[in-house]
């Protein structure tokens, strides 16, 4: 499953990378800002997105909905801050099929990257 990476912090992108690579994923590309996302999703096509919803720089519920408005399939991976059950609710409503916080458990994030893959795989 090729996943793009989503999130204005370089520093968070690459701990994400780190642990869907050294999980079997390939990355489809990252992107630090929602034109950059907008731009990555169409040319790479990929199998799954995580964005990032907690960083001021980044709208990540409006951007799901830009996502799910090109493809309507999209499966997209929210990732909050802790203590933010509103923005979460509000990403799942906009079309992320789940959503985990802040800090990262590794075991959580690839168990809904799991989920993505059987969503993946579903006709």
């Amino acid at each position: 499953m090729r996943i793009l990476i989503i999130d204005p912090a370089a520093f968070s992108r690459t701990v994400l990378r780190r642990i869907m690579e050294d999980a079997g994923y390939a990355i489809a590309g990252e992107a630090g800002n929602s034109e950059q996302a907008l731009a990555q999703y169409k040319s790479a096509s990929p199998d799954a997105v995580t964005i990032d919803l907690t960083a001021a720089s980044l709208n990540g519920v409006a951007l799901i909905r830009r996502i799910r408005d090109l493809d309507s399939s999209a499966r997209i991976l929210a990732i909050s801050g802790m203590n933010q059950s509103a923005l979460s609710q509000n990403a799942i409503l906009a079309g992320a099929y789940d959503c985990v916080t802040k800090p990262l458990e590794e075991s959580r994030l690839l168990a809904a990257l799991a989920h993505a893959q059987l969503l993946l795989n579903e006709p």
